[in-house]
């Protein structure tokens, strides 16, 4: 039995932890930094949802000993803040 992908979302269309490990891929590619270099790396993302009682959700990442590890999840029934909001490195 082959383990499920888990970048499969099945039916959910939410935006997923794993999402945000592809664009940190994504980012340290095009910045051409080596896998090599790539442990401690960290990398935020925020986002409006409409899952309700919830209005914004945060997440942030962490490469550690070569695996990606979800540092923060944090869903917003405020919603969030400008600054918060898209994908960036921290």
């Amino acid at each position: 039995m082959q383990a499920p992908d888990p970048r499969d979302h099945g039916k959910c269309e939410h935006f997923q932890p794993a999402d945000l490990t592809v664009l940190a891929e994504q980012y340290l590619r095009e910045a051409d930094i080596p896998e090599t270099e790539w442990d401690g790396r960290r990398f935020h993302w925020g986002g409006v949802i409409e899952s309700p009682p919830f209005k914004g959700i945060v997440m942030q990442c962490k490469r550690k000993d070569g695996n990606w590890v979800l540092t923060k999840l944090d869903r917003r029934k405020d919603g969030i803040t400008p600054d918060e909001e898209g994908f960036r490195p921290l």
